[in-house]
């Protein structure tokens, strides 16, 4: 609900949505609050400030990961240059980010598991390892599905071909924020839904691959050991396994 004052509050989480601001008097008063100056950021970040395309927002939420000890610094820290400046450059479009890809990636092991469990019944803990290769191929695609359609708000990235910066150029998904150097037209929008078709296709495919590779080589190490054993369920072969995955997530 709104109030009088502008402020917009979701129900149980209290979230107050305040403007986005890009001028430099509002970024100089961020680092003076938090007595950091502009050398103190990393280069990625220093440069998109100069440049005007880092508001006084995001960068309150760069701060609040980066002097405090946690998990999403530790993760930023440790990664590749490369996939540090996404990461963070998702964190900067949404706080709640690594949240979201945790219980998204939770949510469908779990609901995964308790498909296997209905579908083996008394047959479930004998096969537990099938199980877990499935539910977890699931969990992965659904991360990288996140990961995929989350807005980013990450610059500085070089390509080597021109299909690649013109994909850059697109939103992770149509109803992407527009920001500086970053105004998406319709066409772009539309260009992205069909981009992102094909890449969560690849996803699937690619997931889909991965599980009846490995539940065909644990059902064949399972016969070694019991050449009589033979699963409550077929495992799905390479072609429909990839197919129906990729048809699924596209």
């Amino acid at each position: 609900f709104n109030n009088n004052k502008g402020f917009s509050f979701e129900l149980g989480l209290l979230r107050t949505l305040i403007p986005e601001s890009y001028d430099a008097l509002s970024i100089k008063a961020v680092l003076g609050e938090w007595m950091r100056t502009v050398g103190d950021l990393p280069m990625i970040i220093r440069r998109a400030v100069e440049m005007g395309l880092f508001s006084s927002a995001q960068l309150v939420r760069f701060f609040s990961m980066d002097v405090r000890p946690g998990l999403a610094r530790s993760v930023t820290r440790n990664l590749p240059p490369t996939w540090s400046r996404e990461f963070v450059g998702r964190l900067m479009a949404d706080p709640a980010f690594a949240q979201k890809l945790v219980l998204e990636s939770a949510f469908a092991g779990v609901a995964s598991m308790m498909y296997e469990y209905k579908l083996r019944g008394e047959k479930f803990t004998k096969e537990l390892d099938l199980a877990m290769i499935n539910s977890l191929g699931m969990a992965a695609a659904t991360s990288a599905t996140v990961w995929l359609l989350a807005p980013t708000r990450s610059y500085g990235s070089v390509h080597k071909f021109p299909w690649q910066q013109m994909l850059d150029g697109l939103p992770n998904h149509v109803f992407d924020a527009s920001g500086p150097l970053r105004q998406y037209s319709a066409g772009a929008r539309a260009a992205s839904f069909f981009a992102k078709v094909a890449e969560l296709s690849a996803v699937g495919a690619l997931a889909g691959s991965v599980t009846s590779l490995a539940g065909s080589a644990a059902v064949s190490l399972r016969r070694q050991a019991d050449p009589s054993f033979e699963p409550s369920t077929s495992v799905p072969d390479l072609q429909r396994s990839s197919g129906g995955l990729a048809a699924f997530f596209a």
